[in-house]
């Protein structure tokens, strides 16, 4: 199963890092290359602000988690 998430993981991240390339590339062709550092610092931001609600633990067991009971 292991294999199979980091099969998955890979496909996800290996597809998203040209579209990253050339991202940055015309930011910082057009704006400038600080300018590309700073979205990317942006982006990186916002994915974390949108992650830190998925990171508290939940139980798996129903009655030590009454919202899944």
């Amino acid at each position: 199963m292991l294999g199979r998430v980091m099969a998955g993981f890979r496909v996800i991240a290996y597809g998203a890092f040209p579209l990253g390339a050339v991202l940055g590339g015309l930011i910082a062709t057009t704006v400038g290359l600080r300018a590309a550092f700073f979205a990317g610092a942006g982006i990186i931001a916002a994915l974390l602000l949108y992650l830190i609600p998925t990171t508290r633990h939940h139980s798996l067991d129903p009655e030590l988690n009454p919202k899944t009971a």
